[in-house]
């Protein structure tokens, strides 16, 4: 169900505010006698923190949230052996809008590492639903199911094999991408955390030295 224009405002609040405005903005409708709107916006979820995020890329770089729903339309259009190409667009239009989004959290006080798989994760559940797309766009999302939808397979006996990859071949390369770079980017956490282990303990054997060589 579409967000009732009257609640839009609220998507731009920090979440640890959403519930006490949503509620204000219920009574206040309820009191001028929207009935049906005052009911809508009581039915709105909190926003998660990712989703949040989301949010506020949307209200603030469009361009990146446009740039990365035209690529995931392209992935999907894509045939034979441009498919390849346009997951990598899609995958770097993700990381882009993954960068702005860290970037909300880490504005906000909190410490966005927590919350970057599930940005990913929630990224990829939207870009395959056109209702999710347009809440994104119009930076109101409210909550991302995680589920995958159930699939009714038709029944293709005597069909000619297709001569590109079907959609659902295509989200299952686009989830394979995107847990690969999830993997990479952990494996680059580490890595630089190993690197700054080995510079203290560097640090550390230089400083035991020098004490040594001054209590000689």
């Amino acid at each position: 169900m579409p967000v009732p224009d009257a609640a839009h405002a609220l998507f731009s609040l920090d979440p640890k505010d959403f519930v006490t405005a949503r509620d204000q903005l219920a009574k206040k409708l309820q009191l001028e006698g929207d009935k049906d709107q005052a009911k809508a916006v009581k039915a709105l979820r909190r926003p998660t923190i990712p989703i949040w995020a989301l949010n506020q890329v949307a209200r603030e770089q469009p361009n990146e949230i446009g740039a990365l729903i035209e690529s995931s339309s392209q992935a999907h259009a894509a045939q034979d052996k441009d498919v390849r190409d346009a997951l990598a667009r899609r995958r770097d239009r993700m990381h882009d809008v993954l960068v702005q989004a860290r970037q909300m959290i880490d504005g906000s006080g909190r410490s966005a590492d927590q919350h970057e798989l599930d940005i990913t994760s929630a990224l990829s559940t939207i870009l395959a639903s056109d209702d999710l797309t347009r809440d994104l766009r119009g930076g109101v999302l409210t909550q991302v199911s995680e589920g995958a939808p159930d699939i009714e397979w038709p029944d293709v006996s005597g069909t000619p094999l297709p001569t590109g990859p079907t959609r659902e071949l295509i989200r299952a390369r686009e989830e394979l991408d995107r847990r690969r770079a999830a993997a990479d980017d952990a494996a680059m956490r580490v890595a630089d955390a190993q690197r700054i282990l080995d510079a203290a303990q560097a640090a550390l054997a230089r400083a035991d030295a020098e004490v040594a060589r001054l209590e000689a």
